[in-house]
């Protein structure tokens, strides 16, 4: 039988299949998604086109833009090549007190 993940936001746990599962930074997760997905669209591209030019899953831009799971380095460094812009510029997006304020 197949159960779908459920993701549950506070701010400290993802609870995922039935297991807790810690993360030590989930707001820095929420903030690079938003920041992936702001990049994404000022291209004007689709989910799809962005995976597709990075040689990555539809899925796994959702998953990283709606903070379901962290990229990896390789991952980063696909969707940096993909648009054009140093890695350093992907990961350089609001700080948690912006997105807290």
């Amino acid at each position: 039988m197949f159960f779908r993940s459920v993701i549950i936001y506070d701010y400290t746990r993802i609870y995922l299949e039935g297991e807790l599962a810690r993360v030590k930074h989930p707001v820095v997760r929420l903030a690079f998604g938003a920041h992936l997905r702001t990049l994404r669209e000022a291209r004007g591209w689709s989910q799809q086109e962005l995976a597709d030019r990075a040689d990555i899953s539809k899925p796994t831009v959702y998953r990283i833009e709606t903070a379901r799971f962290s990229a990896t380095l390789d991952v980063l460094a696909a969707l940096a090549q993909a648009m054009d812009i140093q890695l350093r510029d992907l990961v350089d997006f609001p700080s948690r007190e912006v997105l807290l304020a």
